[in-house]
């Protein structure tokens, strides 16, 4: 069993049932002036929605400062993130709702979160291993959408709630006394 499994379990163990209190990171990508300003309307957009409801918001970056993957993969850790919700524009490559996967590696507990963001998106899933989702402890999904609004952020909480929901029907599932593996 590889580190990344162990970690995972023990995320999963520890994981709160609801938002509530729940540290979420958002990452909003700067590859261009262009991706700095839409992906921050949209990863501040969800991080207040997030707040809302109870949960930590927390920003991997300022508004006007725009800082390398890595950099803000190691905030997010400083930060004691729970996870990590990011967002960026396609590029060349495709629209959807990534994981980290490395081939030889991956992170169930990202995947996861990724296939309930994707029914609320209507995005497709997949892995990948960008800086973000390879770099962060926590699990983490990024949203690579052309669109970077406030629909996109609602759409990206409400899969956030299903996953965390999805998490409290386990614990009902679970005998009293035992512990969730």
């Amino acid at each position: 069993m590889g580190k990344e499994t162990v970690r995972e379990r023990e995320w999963l163990r520890r994981l709160p049932t609801t938002v509530v209190s729940t540290r979420a990171c958002f990452d909003a990508a700067c590859r261009s002036d262009d991706e700095t300003t839409r992906t921050w309307d949209a990863a501040s957009s969800a991080a207040r929605r997030f707040r809302e409801l109870g949960g930590v918001a927390l920003m991997s970056r300022s508004a006007s400062v725009p800082s390398p993957e890595d950099v803000r993969s190691r905030r997010a850790n400083r930060l004691g993130s729970d996870l990590v919700l990011g967002f960026q524009l396609p590029g060349a490559d495709r629209s959807g709702v990534f994981y980290f996967d490395s081939g030889r590696s991956k992170s169930a507990a990202g995947e996861a979160l990724a296939n309930f963001i994707t029914v609320t998106t209507d995005l497709r899933i997949g892995g990948r291993s960008l800086p973000i989702l390879r770099g962060t402890r926590a699990p983490a999904v990024v949203v690579a959408a052309p669109r970077m609004d406030g629909a996109l952020a609602d759409a990206v909480i409400q899969g956030t709630l299903d996953f965390f929901g999805s998490i409290a029907r386990e614990m009902q599932d679970v005998p009293s006394g035992a512990q969730r593996s």
